[in-house]
């Protein structure tokens, strides 16, 4: 049987059809619909890479305020339009007591208040002996088998958010205004991928890993310092979050929806981060 070479013909169906599956642009909206439930968004602005010194352009910027307090969570997201069959795994192991930590901006109109707070005693969002990825591998099926594929394209997604969140933490401290003398914020980088594409694989001390499972959320360390104010203050970005849609709305409810997991952003039991002069 002879195969036609003919190029497959251009229609509004055929076009419609292969943006529902493979359009950036689709699943971005699709994430941004999710955080808008809760959120003030901000979709595929400008800004300056703080490496680089050029022009970027961020996917989504999302920030949720606390109804009655004078708290913040600044999410940097950027979307990742994978297909099931080239799934994302995030290999790790457990975290240790180093690793359980994260810190927050504390803005203060009185500037001699101001500063990076540490939380380590209570560790409710990144508790010690729970899995943490420490690498990501991008599979795809060849010959009817899956292999490990090149990874740009999730390696340019979470450091986009880190990048991004680099001028969010540098806001975060400048943050008061006439009306509030007092802000504290949480700044997360985010990944965010389609359903049923996010894997995690726990690896044990002996290097013997557990069967993969799926996953609607996780997090990679990365102990990232971010230089908010010269010669003043750092913050250190410990993880960046991965989430499926369906992990991204359970997020958000955990915000919007009641609960404490305020509290456990911001609990009273937070101290200044002093780190050794730089």
């Amino acid at each position: 049987m002879k195969i036609s070479n003919q190029p497959a013909a251009v229609t509004s169906t055929a076009i419609a059809q292969a943006l529902a599956t493979s359009d950036d642009f689709g699943h971005e909206m699709r994430v941004k619909a999710v955080l808008e439930r809760g959120a003030y968004v901000e979709h595929g602005w400008a800004y300056i890479d703080p490496v680089e010194g050029k022009p970027r352009q961020f996917d989504l910027r999302a920030r949720l305020d606390h109804s009655d307090r004078p708290r913040r969570i600044h999410m940097a997201v950027e979307c990742k339009n994978l297909a099931a069959e080239a799934p994302l795994v995030i290999s790790g192991t457990l975290r240790t007591k180093a690793e359980a930590f994260h810190h927050y901006v504390l803005a203060e109109a009185d500037r001699r208040g101001r500063g990076v707070m540490d939380v380590w005693r209570d560790q409710h969002i990144y508790p010690q002996g729970q899995f943490v990825g420490k690498s990501i591998v991008r599979l795809r099926t060849e010959k009817g088998m899956l292999i490990a594929g090149p990874d740009n394209d999730i390696y340019k997604g979470w450091t986009q958010a880190l990048a991004s969140a680099d001028q969010l933490c540098k806001d975060a401290i400048v943050a008061t205004d006439h009306q509030q003398r007092q802000i504290c914020t949480v700044v997360l980088p985010v990944v965010v991928v389609p359903d049923g594409t996010l894997w995690i694989a726990e690896y044990t001390k002996d290097g013997i890993v557990r069967s993969p499972a799926q996953s609607d959320s996780t997090t990679l360390f990365l102990n990232h310092e971010i230089v908010v104010v010269p010669l003043n203050y750092w913050i250190t970005l410990g993880h960046v979050h991965f989430f499926t849609l369906k992990g991204l709305e359970a997020f958000m409810s955990t915000l919007t929806v009641g609960g404490n997991s305020w509290e456990d952003w911001f609990p009273d039991t937070a101290e200044r981060y002093a780190p050794p002069v730089h």
